[in-house]
């Protein structure tokens, strides 16, 4: 197969990452392609081809942190037995960066596009979608049988 124009000379991660840390400090719309294609270290054209446009940018930039940084409340919904350590370890993996002050700009899903203009209403819908379809793991995690205490009798 024949690939057309220059290959690429970036990593993929590491603009994506780039990407997510202006998108979750500044949001969708405060955040302009100028101050994208500044923190990816990469041009315009660049972002455009690999992209397609700073929409595509956003979306793939959210599914990086969902499977990423945003995989812990997944993953606590999937493996822990009961909602309370479930929650528990959200808790932690939430809260851990931020005690920590090496994340303070919280979930991208929740803040993304929290003040979305009718123009970008695509992208609001597209993270309300992602919101919606966490509900269901916690609506099955909330239904399974609470864990026995050790001091209740029978």
């Amino acid at each position: 197969m024949v690939t057309r124009g220059r290959p690429r000379t970036f990593d993929r991660d590491a603009v994506l990452r780039a990407a997510m840390q202006l998108f979750q400090a500044h949001g969708y719309e405060g955040t302009s392609m100028a101050d994208l294609t500044a923190a990816m270290g990469i041009p315009a054209p660049s972002l455009y081809n690999a992209f397609g446009n700073k929409e595509g940018l956003f979306k793939e930039t959210v599914e990086y942190y969902v499977t990423h940084d945003g995989s812990a409340t997944a993953r606590a919904l999937r493996e822990q037995p009961t909602a309370r350590k479930a929650i528990e370890i959200m808790l932690r993996e939430a809260l851990g960066p931020i005690a920590n002050k090496t994340k303070t700009h919280g979930c991208l899903v929740v803040l993304g596009a929290t003040n979305c203009a009718e123009e970008h209403r695509e992208i609001d819908d597209f993270l309300k979608g992602l919101r919606q379809a966490t509900t269901k793991p916690f609506t099955s995690v909330y239904a399974r049988p609470r864990q026995k205490r050790k001091y209740l009798t029978p």
